[in-house]
């Protein structure tokens, strides 16, 4: 078989003549299963192209296996999550242990959305994983229940909840995961940077339309700057402007309630000029 294959790309329309190249084996520092369209200028895994389709792309059982297992162990990491048995778990994350946790609860986040984010919580200690564009474990975010204290393991290399999201999608970034979960539980598209400071990795959303959720203060309003004139001349790129007294989508959807805060959003995202 040859080292690639062409299909049309569902990414951009009328594209009739084949441009989305789909890698079968290695070439260079690309791996197996890489996929680039030279027509629109997409790229990611070829996961993604199936996801977009709608259904898998007519792979040979064993080049597909091949090419799954390539990618896991490239992008596997050292990151561990324990059970309450202290087991190790895989870093994949459909892998990745859930326990529902109260403190999110009253936050606002249901459990539907926490087991989509495979939240943990065991006492005080509520971990929220993160993962990369394949789905494997990059690290987590820790919090406790009782203080304003987390912490960060592992490094953030993807916006985080990229793994679920398709490059057709709409997409709300905001700072923080459980921000990023409250617009989920709205109903929406979302990703977390976790920290404005993070916001170059909006590049990773390049192909994507997308909206800027920052907080509503001072910090989030610089960075809102600092991501316009990073990705400059990029179109599709949106802001959500916030009611008087609200700070982040968090406290929108707490002070609202789901469906008011649906409305807001859905009537104050506008394109940013």
């Amino acid at each position: 078989m040859s080292s690639s294959f062409f299909i049309s790309c569902p990414f951009h329309d009328g594209d009739r003549t084949p441009s989305l190249s789909i890698l079968t084996q290695d070439r260079g520092n690309l791996k197996a299963g890489f996929a680039h369209c030279f027509a629109c200028g997409w790229s990611g895994h070829f996961t993604q192209v199936e996801k977009a389709l709608g259904h898998p792309l007519d792979l040979p059982p064993d080049l597909r296996s091949k090419i799954v297992d390539r990618q896991t162990s490239t992008n596997r990491t050292n990151l561990k999550v324990k059970s309450d048995t202290e087991e190790d778990m895989d870093v994949k994350k459909s892998s990745v242990p859930f326990k529902f946790s109260p403190y999110l609860r009253e936050r606002g986040i249901g459990e539907v959305i926490q087991r989509f984010n495979r939240v943990y919580q065991k006492d005080d200690r509520v971990v929220m994983p993160f993962f990369d564009i394949y789905g494997t474990m990059e690290g987590y975010v820790e919090r406790r229940t009782g203080e304003k204290w987390y912490r960060v393991e592992g490094s953030v290399t993807f916006p985080m909840g990229i793994e679920e999201i398709s490059p057709i999608d709409f997409v709300y970034v905001t700072e923080g995961q459980i921000d990023k979960m409250s617009m989920e539980e709205m109903g929406f598209k979302a990703v977390a940077l976790g920290t404005v400071s993070n916001y170059k990795l909006i590049s990773k959303l390049k192909n994507f339309n997308v909206c800027l959720a920052y907080d509503n203060d001072e910090a989030g309003k610089s960075a809102r700057d600092l991501t316009k004139e990073f990705i400059k001349g990029k179109k599709g790129l949106f802001t959500l402007t916030f009611p008087d007294g609200i700070k982040d989508t968090n406290e929108l959807l707490l002070n609202y309630g789901k469906d008011r805060a649906r409305d807001w959003v859905k009537a104050h995202t506008k394109v940013l000029k």
